[in-house]
């Protein structure tokens, strides 16, 4: 009785991970889809986080996008907000970037 139970139930499980893994294979690899804008985007965030590390407070002002913009569009940091944890805690259960199909 408990044999065709837990069949039916492994089962679908099992062949859900097969197809996960099938579909993320790449992603195990490590490989990395390069997207301009996405490397656009960290050069941009580059002068916040340079001004961060250096000075311990946030930068609320960039000038290098648009000949100067606010930084909260771009690259805001947001010490004390919990989200930030709990991405944090799911950036290390999953790496980086098969984080981002959650």
């Amino acid at each position: 009785m408990l044999k065709p139970i837990l069949f039916r139930v492994a089962t679908p499980i099992l062949l859900l991970l097969a197809i996960n893994y099938a579909f993320f294979y790449p992603v195990f690899q490590g490989k990395v889809l390069e997207q301009d804008d996405m490397i656009q985007g960290a050069l941009i965030n580059r002068q916040v986080d340079e001004f961060y590390e250096k000075d311990g407070t946030v930068l609320l002002w960039t000038d290098v996008l648009f000949s100067g913009m606010p930084s909260v569009q771009v690259a805001m940091r947001y010490p004390n907000n919990f989200v930030t944890y709990i991405q944090k805690s799911f950036n290390l259960l999953l790496g980086k970037p098969s984080n981002i199909y959650i």
